[in-house]
């Protein structure tokens, strides 16, 4: 039997601050070792090899050199973790966000992990919650979002509660991370999206046309104002949307809030719209229901849209039925195709970062790129010979 002094001398010095430590089953992993903030030694197991020791020594020298308080919390659990991270910073976010976020902890996370200490939770404690809720059939974008929950819980304890552990969460492979269920995007041609606004209801062919033409998201096209719209200028200012609840609320983010160029033929659809609009006073919607008040996403987006969709004719065709974020797919898709600047198409839509613009239009961009590339690459292959076998078509 292995005894607690001879498990000890399995720990090795591999060079200042970092060991290396093999246990009985001859598995190796690594330790640091440093003073915290109170003079006390601390040991800390490191998920990885040699390079991540070595990059969590350094973050702790570094948020030690910067005056973080650097104590690690051995006791504490991912509950108690969780209601201070709600209190302080969860209650900051959207009632929505906070709603979607509060139940991904009930129903995931705190039945899990709730009593169990921030240190015992591991990679394999993340990998293996995922494995759990693919097999109990829940969709991607659900475990993407219990993962962005405990992910913001761990990262909080490192910078609030004195908890000098890593993040499990960060620690996946991209190879065990969920992948995406969504469709392929269903992305209308010019014609499709001309019989598709032309196939609108009178009241609701303005708003397809506003959002085919400028890429804005449905919430966003729904809280437009009159006051927001320059037609002189052809330009509109987008900082406002209309929620799920029908609140008329601020976009979360700068980037998010900006000012996008017209099309001239949707500034003069704009136009004639106010003239016959019975609400075209500054603080009123520029589409609205009947009465004057703010439209439904749900009306819009579904009832309204599917009747086009149908009037249309493009539902089947051995491809899923277009959704409204289709407009905004459109709308990139033709600025992409135009040899449009990625960072210019990631301001227009409001992304956070290119990057987010780049990750979702890689493809289209890709498309671009190759197509163009291509027809340089054929044309110096076989352009001198098809113009002498044009010249000589005689022969």
């Amino acid at each position: 039997m292995q005894t607690k002094g001879s498990e000890r001398s399995r720990r090795e010095r591999v060079e200042r601050g970092i060991y290396r430590r093999t246990g009985a089953d001859g598995k190796v992993t690594y330790e640091i070792g440093y003073r915290d903030s109170d003079g006390r030694q601390r040991w800390q197991r490191v998920e990885g090899g040699i390079k991540a020791a070595r990059a969590a020594l350094a973050d702790v020298k570094a948020r030690m050199g910067k005056g973080a308080r650097v104590a690690p919390a051995p006791r504490l659990t991912f509950g108690e973790a969780a209601a201070r991270w709600q209190e302080t910073q969860a209650a900051n976010l959207r009632p929505a966000t906070q709603a979607a976020y509060g139940a991904s902890l009930r129903t995931h996370l705190l039945p899990r992990w709730e009593r169990r200490r921030l240190d015992s939770i591991d990679v394999d404690d993340v990998a293996r919650l995922i494995e759990e809720l693919q097999r109990a059939g829940r969709k991607a974008w659900t475990i993407r979002g219990n993962l962005t929950v405990a992910g913001r819980i761990f990262d909080f304890a490192r910078r609030r509660l004195g908890w000098a552990g890593q993040n499990p969460v960060r620690l996946l492979d991209r190879s065990e991370r969920p992948r995406s269920d969504q469709r392929e995007r269903r992305v209308l041609s010019g014609e499709e999206l001309e019989r598709l606004i032309g196939a609108a209801d009178d009241r609701y062919r303005g708003l397809f046309a506003f959002a085919a033409g400028t890429g804005a998201r449905l919430g966003e096209t729904l809280g437009l104002k009159w006051r927001s719209l320059d037609l002189e200028h052809g330009t509109a200012s987008i900082t406002h949307q209309l929620d799920r609840q029908g609140r008329y609320v601020e976009l979360k983010t700068a980037r998010s809030r900006r000012t996008v160029e017209l099309p001239a033929s949707l500034v003069s659809l704009l136009r004639t719209h106010k003239l016959e609009a019975p609400y075209s006073g500054d603080d009123d919607f520029v589409f609205t229901a009947r009465q004057g008040g703010p439209l439904e996403h749900r009306n819009v987006g579904g009832r309204a849209l599917s009747r086009a969709i149908v009037r249309a004719g493009l539902e089947g065709e051995g491809q899923a039925a277009p959704t409204f974020h289709a407009l905004r797919h459109g709308f990139a898709s033709a600025w992409i195709a135009s040899g449009g600047d990625l960072v210019e198409l990631s301001a227009h839509l409001g992304h956070r970062d290119p990057s987010i613009t780049a990750s979702t239009y890689s493809h289209e961009f890709e498309k671009a790129a190759r197509s163009d590339a291509r027809r340089v690459r054929l044309d110096g292959i076989f352009g001198s010979v098809l113009e002498a076998t044009g010249g000589s078509g005689g022969q």
